[in-house]
């Protein structure tokens, strides 16, 4: 058992999930499966249950996790009291959309605030366009986007993974009958969009006017 082991057991064990965990840690799937069973091994039991779309702790994952828990605070306490508190610290203001605050910045969060103790995160919902003009501004110090902007002069930009963009209808709908939904059958129906301003619906705007001839 170590320390590598015990983390990886402990953000899949948070996220009930080896891929969510793997992306989290920056980790091969397989470099986390292969942690998990190693402490499996040295401990002599199974730790977790795989389901259909994610794991579940068994009765010896639910008992480990409040020790793992309080091997790895100890083991920041002691990191800390050592080395002293040489990381950043202070407010840092997140500019970033509806979307990504509800279903993506969660586990960032958790994550985020175990490495950087120290630092607090100021998360300020937007719109695509009032969050850049907000990093323009400097009233927001880093803006998360579900779209790559090409006038970002004067800012860095970093493109940290893709999002699909999927038509959703009901079950009896002629759409949802198709083996796939083209930009020309979306022009064939009304379309319930978000608000204008918002990175979907100007994506999806550009993608209905950019094929016409």
């Amino acid at each position: 058992m170590d320390l590598r082991q015990l983390t990886t057991f402990h953000r899949v064990a948070a996220l009930l999930s080896f891929t969510r965990a793997a992306a989290e840690l920056n980790y091969a799937q397989s470099s986390v499966t292969a942690q998990v069973k190693g402490l499996e091994l040295a401990l002599g039991v199974q730790l977790f249950e795989r389901l259909r779309g994610g794991v579940r702790l068994t009765p010896a994952g639910e008992r480990l996790l409040p020790y793992a828990e309080r091997i790895l605070a100890l083991v920041d306490e002691a990191r800390e009291n050592t080395v002293g508190r040489s990381g950043p610290s202070g407010t840092l203001t997140v500019g970033t959309t509806e979307c990504l605050t509800s279903y993506r910045m969660p586990p960032v969060l958790e994550f985020f605030h175990h490495r950087y103790p120290e630092l607090r995160l100021a998360l300020r919902p937007a719109t695509t366009g009032e969050t850049h003009e907000a990093l323009r501004q400097g009233s927001v110090d880093v803006g998360l986007f579900t779209e790559v902007r090409s006038d970002h002069e004067g800012l860095c930009v970093e493109v940290l993974g893709r999002e699909p963009l999927v038509a959703v209808a009901s079950a009896g709908h002629r759409l949802a009958r198709l083996p796939e939904v083209t930009t020309e059958d979306l022009r064939t129906v009304q379309v319930l969009a978000p608000e204008p301003g918002a990175c979907y619906r100007t994506l999806l705007e550009e993608e209905l006017t950019g094929g016409r001839d």
